[in-house]
């Protein structure tokens, strides 16, 4: 498949970038600077900001998919509004190329609690973190009104990143609204098994227009 990624440097990118390369499609990594990304196997690196959007438009022109793990920084200013307005520029973007399915990676804090309220009513962490949650919530509010694309939106579990587990165990369970808990009681995934689900979801949909979160 030619799938286009963006952000792709980043701290969940960069493991779904290896997971799409490690399985042998066409992948072409949108970056903003030059020599961002190396050039590997199966993989063209195009330069192009999400905030020009003919620019972002040329760029995933072709593909079959496009994947946004966008976030444009937790440090950067305006954090909230920096990243409502690039996820929105991706959507129309990928809509304006004619690229029929879009896979955003979210965030946690609009899944559901075992009593129906949002994850993120329960406390947001400091910021600048919690202008980039706030961002992701309200923009899968948003993204439920498209009605033109084949959308799908992950929210990751609870414990993923850079202080949650590491290594690919090649293996994950699928939710919904709520987080998906081990017998723990943990809702967690490595970033390399998140970066498996985003590619099984890519080579075999089975989400349309709606939200998906997975865990071990």
């Amino acid at each position: 498949m030619r799938v286009a990624l963006i952000g792709g440097t980043g701290g969940m990118g960069t493991f779904i970038h290896q997971e799409f390369e490690a399985r042998g499609h066409a992948l072409v990594a949108v970056v903003r600077r030059p020599g961002a990304i190396e050039p590997g196997k199966g993989t063209r690196v195009v330069v192009a900001d999400v905030f020009e959007p003919d620019a972002l438009r040329d760029a995933i022109s072709g593909s079959e998919a496009v994947v946004s793990a966008f976030n444009p920084g937790w440090n950067a200013p305006d954090l909230y509004e920096r990243y409502m307005r690039g996820a929105h520029l991706i959507q129309e973007a990928t809509k304006a190329a004619a690229v029929p399915r879009l896979l955003v990676v979210g965030g946690a804090s609009s899944l559901l609690s075992e009593d129906g309220t949002e994850l993120i009513e329960k406390g947001l962490p400091p910021e600048p973190y919690a202008s980039g949650v706030r961002a992701a919530r309200d923009y899968y509010r948003a993204i439920r009104s498209e009605r033109e694309l084949d959308w799908v939106f992950l929210s990751p579990p609870l414990e993923c990143g850079p202080t949650g587990p590491d290594g690919r165990r090649g293996t994950y369970r699928v939710g919904k609204d709520h987080p998906v808990f081990d017998a723990a009681g943990k809702s967690s995934l490595s970033r390399q098994d998140l970066a498996l689900a985003v590619a099984d979801e890519i080579e075999r949909p089975a989400h349309h227009r709606e939200r998906f979160t997975v865990g071990y």
